[in-house]
């Protein structure tokens, strides 16, 4: 895998995205959730695109919220798993719709509020809340504005108003070390159980195919026909431009 370590993820974190989302197509062999997972890396890639452009610019006060955006990420991501798995296909529908997904709930029966998918996150991957929770308040004005916008110099109170901003070297590589944390979960997620996931229900469709010989694109529309959005979205005539 190309996401080994901090280093090999900053330099090209798009091509890192590009090699899960091969490894997720399974040589092409297409499951509705690759909606949902396909929408979620290439969300992820503009994310770190946005993030690593206006870091070369030394933007950090814009760039840090990206880092919270990326998490929101690896919240979606989460979801997705723990969903009560018979509605499964129904909340890959509510989504395309454009839905409001917290009323679904998990296997545990309890709702899927944005709070609870990011505390059974931090059972996963400690210190997850923490930094949901620190970043959440670079989203929203708060005192983490106030402090990179403003220091002390020779005693005197100086305040900034430029592109860049005086946050340290030190803070400078925390956000840069996060937001390659963050990937790497959200990558961790993707490879050892969306992609599990998948492979599962593949070998259940082709085990259906083998056993009543159909064709695998009719088996694919007995198991969405009652998901009119997944339905419409995969009935849409495809581009030949």
């Amino acid at each position: 895998m190309i996401i080994k370590d901090r280093e090999a993820f900053f330099a090209n974190p798009k091509e890192a995205l590009l090699e899960i989302s091969n490894m997720l197509s399974c040589g092409g062999k297409f499951y509705p959730t690759d909606l949902y997972t396909s929408s979620i890396i290439n969300r992820a890639m503009a994310i770190n695109d946005a993030y690593f452009r206006l870091t070369k610019l030394n933007n950090y006060v814009a760039a840090a919220p990206y880092v919270r955006m990326q998490m929101d990420n690896c919240i979606s991501c989460y979801a997705g798993l723990i969903i009560d798995e018979k509605h499964m296909l129904k909340f890959i529908n509510h989504f395309i719709a454009g839905k409001d997904l917290y009323k679904f709930k998990d296997a545990n029966k309890n709702s899927m509020y944005e709070k609870y998918v990011v505390q059974e996150l931090n059972k996963r991957y400690p210190m997850f809340k923490k930094g949901y929770e620190y970043y959440n308040d670079m989203i929203h004005l708060s005192n983490q504005h106030f402090q990179s916008a403003h220091s002390m110099k020779n005693g005197r109170m100086q305040i900034a108003f430029e592109q860049g901003s005086y946050y340290t070297e030190e803070e400078i590589s925390c956000h840069n070390n996060n937001i390659c944390v963050v990937n790497k979960q959200l990558a961790d997620m993707l490879i050892k159980l969306w992609l599990p996931y998948k492979e599962e229900k593949l070998e259940q469709l082709e085990k259906k195919q083998q056993e009543e010989n159909i064709p695998m694109n009719q088996i694919i529309r007995e198991l969405i026909k009652d998901y009119p959005e997944i339905v419409n979205l995969l009935s849409k005539p495809k581009n030949t431009d």
